[in-house]
């Protein structure tokens, strides 16, 4: 594989410290991590936390509580609960000493279960109507207003339409995360899903991004997931809600190229420039 070939890095290791390098930033500065990026650090450790084949990351919560800087972090990771079941885990961001992000993330084990008729969901789960290869690629679309690493170099996104995934107001896309969280580390596909969970308000926005008269960051982000997906790609059908109050809520239902696999959810801070 050559140079060009090798996939973005996240992050690079210094003993306990983790150091963001240029594929974690995001689109409010130069100098601040893309929550993307925070997110499949949260969830890589959850998972090397609670090791064990069959678990599932079935949810995550990350409260963003303070803009993430391009700075050495460390992070540490305490199992709450370990259960036969149910395994908790919490982590706990910080740069400088402060607390950046705080995050839970919940793996429950995979048990097979014989359900009734009765039992099953009325709706039957079903392949979603597009798949990747549908839709168009970023040499196909506009290119982005400003450069933001995390998407063009972390990211691959593709959506139904020559303007782009941000160029349209709301949006349905396929996207994975092709970055690697460590050199030679790739992410799980939970991870990645989780990563790409904090594109939830982006898709879901009702103007182009670029256009928007608004700034409209998350406070947090919820991923609930009811099992495994089956690669890194996840297609992001979003909704939103945004209030005269100042407080917004975005939402994407979540599906692999087999069908559902759960939902993403954040908290908007609305305001003017």
């Amino acid at each position: 594989m050559s140079e060009t070939d090798r996939p973005a890095v996240l992050f690079h290791r210094d003993d306990a410290l983790w150091l963001p390098q240029r594929a974690c930033v995001g689109p409010w500065s130069d100098d601040l991590l893309h929550g993307g990026a925070v997110a499949a650090l949260c969830v890589s450790q959850a998972e090397q936390a609670t090791d064990d084949p069959g678990w599932i990351t079935s949810r995550v919560t990350l409260d963003l509580v303070r803009p993430v800087p391009r700075a050495p972090l460390e992070v540490e990771t305490e199992v709450l609960r370990a259960g036969r079941r149910v395994r908790l885990v919490e982590i706990s961001v910080r740069a400088d000493g402060r607390e950046v992000v705080h995050a839970r993330v919940q793996r429950t084990a995979h048990e097979q279960i014989a359900l009734l008729e009765s039992e099953l969901p009325s709706v039957r789960p079903a392949p979603p109507p597009d798949l990747p290869e549908d839709f168009i690629g970023p040499d196909q679309y506009r290119p982005l207003a400003r450069p933001i690493p995390f998407v063009e170099e972390s990211s691959e996104i593709r959506v139904p339409d020559s303007e782009g995934p941000f160029g349209t107001g709301a949006i349905t896309a396929w996207v994975r995360i092709q970055a690697e969280l460590l050199p030679g580390q790739r992410l799980s596909p939970a991870a990645s899903v989780c990563a790409a969970g904090d594109f939830t308000h982006a898709f879901g926005s009702p103007e182009p991004v670029h256009a928007m008269r608004l700034y409209f960051p998350n406070a947090d982000l919820s991923v609930h997931l009811s099992r495994t997906p089956v690669d890194a790609w996840v297609r992001m059908a979003p909704s939103a809600v945004w209030e005269t109050s100042g407080v917004g809520h975005a939402r994407c239902e979540l599906s692999d190229r087999y069908g559902t696999i759960g939902t993403s959810v954040m908290t908007l801070v609305l305001s003017t420039p």
